[in-house]
């Protein structure tokens, strides 16, 4: 699909990808030495890849495609592609493409005799396969004709177009993006591989992925390697990330990527001073100021002063507290009859 794309449109899809990562400092774990690893956001890539090249989303409901794109020949023909969009970094292993929640119970008597009869395997990742190879293959075997029934009903409620089975030639691809690794020099990788049905007819089972987990287990089918994990119910697939690399994009970080926020906030929001006091005060001259000594512990309540002790007092205590107060510094504060101690909540004026 990638090489047969128009190349402006690609232009425009690799612009606002490296925009997006350009960013990547704001995001960053400041803990972390190195250079960071170029960000990507799934649902950013998607609607890139929807502007850029005039794609219908078709990721609703239960799709298992995220995109269809339609791109006219110079014979008049549509040349249409059934697209899954991916983004994980270049190091990264196996990638969920299924889940089977909704029919975990069509094999739970198959999980359940995978585990016992691993029980008397002592361990021997060896003999947990050869004591379940007819129960992997059968799994297996459910397994793909359920993910298979997905693909089929998709394509059946495609929204940017319809199939005709007899005239158009369709081709469904994973398109992935993949950034370098924290440390390297900051790429995104552009992938591509193959987004077929499993091939029921050529499933060969390789094994368990450990023996203390044998009911998670991995098969090919000739052309792709899935790996089943019985706790959650989830079908992953190896891209072999490093061999289905079609570009390499460099990514550049912007020194100062907050201020690139700041400026998209003073655009939307109109631009405000810096240090403007958003609360504005009655102005007062000031003759004098006091220090109360706070508590370290931040009290319960979104209002809740800080002012060490009064909180938890009882009304003639805090009475007791303010008469204290009131004595003590009348002849050096003006009026404390209409003084208000904003960290003790509550004004002085003396009760009648």
């Amino acid at each position: 699909m990638w090489s047969n794309l128009p190349k402006d449109q690609k232009q425009e899809y690799e612009r606002l990808i490296k925009g997006f990562a350009s960013l990547t400092d704001a995001f960053a774990q400041k803990n972390e030495e190195g250079i960071p690893a170029p960000i990507m956001n799934s649902k950013y890539q998607e609607s890139a890849f929807a502007a850029a090249f005039h794609a219908v989303e078709e990721d609703i409901s239960n799709s298992s495609f995220d995109s269809s794109i339609r791109i006219k020949e110079p014979d008049g023909r549509d040349r249409k592609y059934l697209v899954g969009l991916k983004t994980f970094g270049i190091g990264s292993g196996d990638q969920k493409i299924a889940q089977f929640k909704s029919s975990e119970s069509q094999w739970t008597g198959i999980i359940s005799r995978i585990t016992r009869n691993a029980e008397r395997c002592g361990g021997s990742k060896e003999r947990i396969n050869e004591e379940n190879k007819e129960l992997y293959k059968d799994l297996a075997q459910k397994i793909s004709e359920i993910r298979n029934a997905l693909i089929d009903s998709s394509m059946a409620n495609l929204r940017g177009f319809t199939l005709d089975s007899e005239k158009d030639e369709v081709e469904s691809v994973y398109h992935v993006l993949m950034p370098s690794k924290r440390g390297d020099e900051p790429k995104i990788y552009v992938g591509e591989t193959s987004y077929t049905p499993i091939n029921t007819q050529n499933i060969k089972i390789l094994g368990c992925t450990m023996p203390r987990n044998p009911s998670n287990f991995s098969f090919t089918d000739g052309e792709h390697k899935y790996k089943y994990t019985s706790a959650d119910c989830q079908l992953y697939m190896s891209f072999d990330n490093k061999d289905i690399v079609l570009e390499a994009w460099d990514i550049q970080y912007v020194e100062d990527a907050l201020g690139i926020f700041r400026e998209i906030s003073d655009s939307v929001y109109g631009k405000q001073e810096t240090g403007e006091v958003l609360l504005k005060l009655p102005q007062a001259e000031i003759t004098e100021s006091y220090i109360f000594k706070l508590s370290p512990q931040p009290l319960s309540g979104f209002n809740a002063p800080m002012g060490f002790g009064f909180r938890k007092m009882d009304s003639k205590g805090r009475r007791r507290a303010l008469e204290i107060f009131k004595n003590k510094y009348e002849n050096q504060v003006g009026n404390l009859q209409k003084f208000t101690a904003f960290f003790l909540g509550f004004s002085l004026t003396r009760e009648k």
